[in-house]
């Protein structure tokens, strides 16, 4: 369950760190506003676990990521899975103190400076050139050495990451949308749930909470659709739209014409919608309801 009082307290006593809210914000790469709304409690769900990694990474020891997930409810203290995650990069630990073993004191330091580099540029989803930040630290007396101790541990986190995304395959669950600029933005997403086997992937799906019963019998209220990101549209087929004329997401059957779009709704209490092609965005094409192959 969600510590909701606990998680703003977190949050508090790692902004007076800073300057500012801003301050910690612009570090951290999560909007100042959202973090505003999570410490005056105005927000009931936890963030997603990619937020509380940056808030983590960005507390200045204060938390680690572990406790945060606990928190926020996503993991609780025994589960199987956490735990054997973090079997998993306990070990990819062990083996880089190895290898930060296998230098010499001045390498070690210039070691310890490219994972952080790296680990960094993971977080943030960039490009890592290993060469060019090898080549912009001064006085690389070995950089061959470096160059090597890096590629053997760079084989180690792909390898053991592999593993830890077998044991966790979560794709982001949305429910009401506040970034129409980017749909799978922080804010959006309500939650992660599990995406079952057969599916995977988990890059190329998401998950939407419904909040109306518009597609009534198949989908009501707080269903969960399982969508595959496409914006191909088939006639007849259901997708997940952004309709940019209401400035609303949807789900429903859609019926392509010439220059418009009929929006269909199984439930007869809500009339078809038609608009001008161009003011849908089709996001994704609903493929299961609550894990079941309503839409298949």
């Amino acid at each position: 369950m969600f510590n909701k009082e606990k998680f703003s307290e977190i949050l508090l006593n790692i902004v007076n760190q800073y300057e500012s809210i801003s301050d910690f914000a612009n570090t951290s790469k999560v909007g100042r506003s959202y973090l505003s709304k999570y410490i005056n409690g105005k927000i009931s769900s936890p963030p997603s676990p990619k937020v509380l990694n940056k808030i983590a990474n960005y507390s200045k020891g204060l938390i680690t990521y572990e406790e945060l997930m606990i928190i926020c409810g996503h993991i609780n203290s025994t589960a199987s899975i956490h735990n054997i995650n973090l079997d998993i990069l306990k070990i990819l630990n062990d083996e880089k103190t190895k290898i930060y073993k296998s230098l010499n004191k001045n390498d070690q330091k210039i070691f310890n400076s490219l994972i952080k580099d790296f680990n960094l540029s993971i977080l943030n989803n960039e490009n890592f050139d290993v060469n060019s930040h090898i080549d912009s630290i001064v006085n690389v007396s070995s950089k061959n050495n470096i160059l090597n101790a890096f590629n053997i541990y760079n084989d180690k986190f792909n390898q053991y990451m592999q593993l830890v995304l077998s044991n966790t395959c979560y794709i982001p669950l949305l429910k009401y949308i506040e970034n129409f600029d980017n749909i799978l933005s922080d804010e959006n997403i309500l939650d992660h749930i599990y995406l079952p086997e057969d599916l995977r992937p988990a890059d190329d799906f998401i998950a939407y909470s419904c909040n109306n019963d518009k597609m009534l019998p198949l989908l009501g209220n707080d269903d969960i659709a399982i969508i595959h990101k496409e914006n191909n549209i088939i006639s007849g087929s259901t997708y997940f739209v952004y309709n940019l004329e209401t400035n609303n997401v949807d789900i429903a059957k859609l019926i392509k014409k010439d220059s418009s779009i009929e929006l269909i709704f199984m439930n007869p209490y809500f009339p078809s919608e038609t608009y001008n092609i161009s003011n849908i965005k089709v996001i994704g094409k609903v493929i299961r309801a609550e894990n079941k192959s309503a839409f298949k």
